[in-house]
């Protein structure tokens, strides 16, 4: 009994605990920067404006699991989820699903980290 007990917390926390991640994530994002290597902590990059070399864009995602990224040339669609801290983005346009450790979230702060080729994290603010 106290071991299902336990599996069954363990099941409701974690539940709870992605759905906390999801609902802090749904919202218009906006891009800042892109920076080399792991960045963790928000303090460290300072106040940023929107002026990257990078060009701009805009990231929004919706309760439903959908989102939408826009840049001054394109628009796409697609849909989300969060396993492990690990936002997984499936775009409409694009066969492969792209995984983005998510390093830093808050009300305000976002900075998700790609490991695939060379390391870089990228900088959203609301």
């Amino acid at each position: 009994m106290k071991g299902l007990l336990k599996i069954s917390l363990f099941i409701f926390l974690s539940i709870y605990l992605v759905s906390c991640s999801a609902n802090k994530l749904v919202g218009k994002w906006v891009f800042v920067d892109i920076y080399k290597g792991k960045i963790t902590n928000v303090d460290s990059l300072g106040i940023n404006k929107n002026n990257s070399k990078y060009g701009e864009g805009v990231l929004v995602f919706k309760k439903n699991y959908t989102f939408i990224s826009k840049n001054s040339k394109t628009t796409d669609l697609g849909f989300f989820k969060i396993k492990n801290n690990i936002l997984k983005l499936k775009y409409a346009s694009l066969t492969d699903t792209l995984d983005m450790k998510i390093n830093y979230l808050d009300q305000n702060n976002l900075l998700l980290y790609s490991e695939k080729g060379e390391p870089y994290t990228w900088q959203y603010k609301k």
